[in-house]
Formats: C-alpha cells, sequence, structure tokens
C-alpha cells in the first residue's frame, strides 16, 4: 500500500513539474516580456545584461562599448529601438571604465547562460528578444527539476518543496529580462546540492550565483558557520582539528572564490568596489521594512510570502523546542 502511494506521489509530482514548466516556455515565447515599463516605473537592470551578450557573441569580450548599441538595435530591434548611444541606456547603465569600455553592473554570469539560446534563436530566424525569457524558463525548469526529482527526501516532502517554490514570485520574475531567474535557479540548486550532502558543490554553485548579487552569499556564511560547528564539535582538540579537517576546509574554501572574481575585477579597473553602498546598515534597515509592511510589491506580494514564511518557521521553531515533531 506504502509503496503504491509512493508511486502515485511520483507521478503526481512529474505532471506538476511538467505542466508548470510548459506554461513557463509558453510565456516565454508569447507573453509580455519586462524590461522598461513606464507606466509602473518598473526597470530592470537591462542593459547589464543584454549588451554584455553582443560583447560576447562578436567581439569575444564582457566590456561592452559603443559598437556593441549598434549591432543590439539589429539584434534585438524590439528592446533597443530608440537607442542610439550610452546617454540612451536604461536604469543601473553599465559602469565606464573608458570612454570606449564599460563594465556591466553585475558579473554576466547570465549574459553567458543567454548567449547559446540567442545563437539557436539566430539560427533558426526566430525573434532573439525572446532569448531572455526562454533562458528564464531553461534556467527555472532545470532548479525545480533538482527539487522535484534529485532532492534526496520523501515525495510528499518534495511535493511540498515544489509547490513552495511555485507559489514564490518566480512565475512573475519569468517575464522580466533582468538576473533574478538565473539567481533563483542556481541558489535552488546550491540548497538541493547542499541537502543531499554535496556540500563542495553547493559552495560553487551558490558562489558563483553570488558573482551576480553579493547578497546570496548570506547563505554561503551560513552554509560556512555550519560546516565549522560541525566539525569544532567532532574533535577535542585544536590539533586534531587541524590535522583531521585542514585539507577538506581548504577545497571548501577554494569553492567559494568564484564570488571573489568579480570585486577583484572592479578593483583593478575602477579603483572601487560598486556594491560598497550595500555595507550601509541604513539600506539594509529600509529594504527589510520595505519588504515587510509594503504590501504593493511583487506578484503575489513578496511581503504576505515572507510573513507566511516567518510564521510557519517560528511555530516550528517553537514545535521543537517544546519537544514535539521538528517540521
Amino acid at each position: 500500500m506504502y509503496l503504491k502511494l509512493e508511486k502515485k506521489e511520483e507521478i503526481l509530482i512529474k505532471i506538476f513539474l511538467f505542466v508548470f514548466v510548459l506554461i513557463l516556455f509558453i510565456r516565454s515565447l508569447w507573453g509580455p516580456m519586462w524590461y522598461d515599463d513606464s507606466e509602473t516605473g518598473w526597470v530592470a537592470e537591462f542593459d547589464s545584461v543584454a549588451l554584455p551578450i553582443i560583447s560576447l557573441q562578436y567581439r569575444g569580450s564582457f566590456f561592452p562599448n559603443e559598437s556593441d548599441i549598434v549591432q543590439a538595435r539589429e539584434d534585438f530591434p524590439i528592446l533597443y529601438d530608440g537607442v542610439y548611444n550610452y546617454d540612451d541606456l536604461r536604469a543601473n547603465k553599465l559602469i565606464k571604465v573608458t570612454s570606449d569600455k564599460w563594465m556591466p553592473f553585475y558579473f554576466p554570469v547570465y549574459s553567458f547562460l543567454c548567449l547559446p539560446v540567442k545563437v539557436v534563436l539566430q539560427i533558426l530566424s526566430i525573434n532573439q528578444d525572446r532569448c531572455f525569457l526562454l533562458t528564464n524558463s531553461i534556467l527555472i525548469a532545470v532548479a525545480l527539476y533538482m527539487v522535484a526529482c534529485r532532492l534526496k527526501t520523501s515525495g510528499l516532502h518534495r511535493m511540498f518543496a515544489l509547490i513552495m517554490f511555485i507559489l514564490s514570485p518566480i512565475y512573475y520574475y519569468n517575464s522580466l529580462i533582468s538576473y533574478e531567474s538565473c539567481m533563483f535557479a542556481l541558489v535552488t540548486i546550491g540548497m538541493v546540492m547542499y541537502a543531499n550532502q554535496k556540500r563542495n558543490i553547493s559552495a560553487a554553485v551558490i558562489s558563483i550565483a553570488g558573482m551576480m548579487n553579493t547578497g546570496i552569499l548570506a547563505v554561503a556564511i551560513v552554509m560556512i558557520i555550519e560546516y565549522l560547528v560541525k566539525i569544532i564539535k567532532s574533535e577535542s582538540n585544536f590539533k586534531a582539528l587541524i590535522i583531521n579537517h585542514w585539507k577538506v576546509t581548504l577545497q571548501y574554501a577554494l569553492c567559494f572564490t568564484p564570488a571573489l572574481v568579480y570585486p577583484i575585477l572592479q578593483k583593478i579597473y575602477l579603483k572601487e568596489m560598486i556594491f560598497t553602498k550595500f555595507m550601509d546598515y541604513t539600506w539594509w534597515l529600509e529594504r527589510i521594512k520595505t519588504y515587510l509592511f509594503d504590501f504593493s510589491i511583487g506578484f503575489p506580494s513578496f511581503t504576505m510570502g515572507i510573513w507566511v514564511f516567518l510564521i510557519i518557521t517560528i511555530i516550528s521553531v517553537l514545535r521543537y523546542k517544546g519537544g514535539g515533531i521538528k517540521a
């Protein structure tokens, strides 16, 4: 009876995953593209995504320049209509290293991933503007597949995790020409690897995601603390700790180094790091206040989702400390 129930759960998970991914791909091909909406005020880091694709494809460089705008108007006629020079670029403009060398706002991991999709659409003479949304769908599909089929837990838990991810704002983010879907996918894959005890792979994936947004490295900090606490508890003295764990710890540390690449490049080319404003605690407090109390952001609202998550977490912790079953 139990085996039959497990089999039904597996079938239901695969059907659920297939239907959601199919909807994503249909929406990617024929749905709206969000990148610069004057009515809502939404402007994504669009140019820091698109122009590095052009510079990578045609010049083998991730430093865009004025010539790439000319090519972008040909390859992305909808998205670059009316854009002729640097001053016409949208929010979070590329950062000028020199007058003819610009750096994207984030390291172009997402641009690298979009490039193969763009080339395929170009060969097939299909609208290349759609490469971003299709890449988003592919990345989300891979991430959800990892949760649904590769996470080492019961079918019921995987189904619950899949539903929680689908109910997150990721469906909304899928239509954005921005980094969010890529970061979501990489962090999801990294967390699945972490849960499956693939610590080094998880660290590398999370670190690559951190190349696009240093805020993601908060996850890495938790992972490192968990690892250090675990090995310290496993040894009776400091000498044994060093002898038995130095090699594994070094390997683990090296897996986090990709996140350091872009700050180092910024320091070399710009003599400063563009993420220094995020060190201001008032910026973080304002952002937290917005996420907790502004019910107008997101679709569905991030605020509602965060409150539900906090309530579930608090109840779970209280139940666990009270001797109940850990949620």
